[in-house]
């Protein structure tokens, strides 16, 4: 029974095997070697691949960093309005 689990993993990573063998320091015969189960990778490979998250994982990342951006952003020009409205207060009380 010939079982091809790291092409499945390649699609829930939305990866390609180019991609995958520059991730693992690989090239792209020995990845492609593994895909077809020509032949079968170490176990610390293993490890490299099963580490990497699922597409879905670095989409969530990708927009709550992005959320987190635009908060600092806003954060930042606030505290710029507040040091310009203190300014004019203390200019006005002396």
């Amino acid at each position: 029974m010939k079982l091809y689990r790291i092409k499945v993993v390649l699609v829930e990573r939305d990866m390609s095997q180019t991609q995958l063998a520059q991730l693992l320091g690989k090239s792209f015969s020995s990845v492609n070697a593994y895909c077809s189960n020509r032949t079968q990778p170490l176990l610390d490979v293993l490890k490299q691949i099963a580490d990497i998250p699922p597409k879905e994982y670095e989409d969530d990342f990708n927009r709550k960093a992005s959320l987190l951006l635009d908060y600092i952003d806003i954060l930042s020009q606030e505290s710029h309005h507040l040091r310009t409205l203190l300014t004019l207060l203390t200019s006005k009380l002396s």
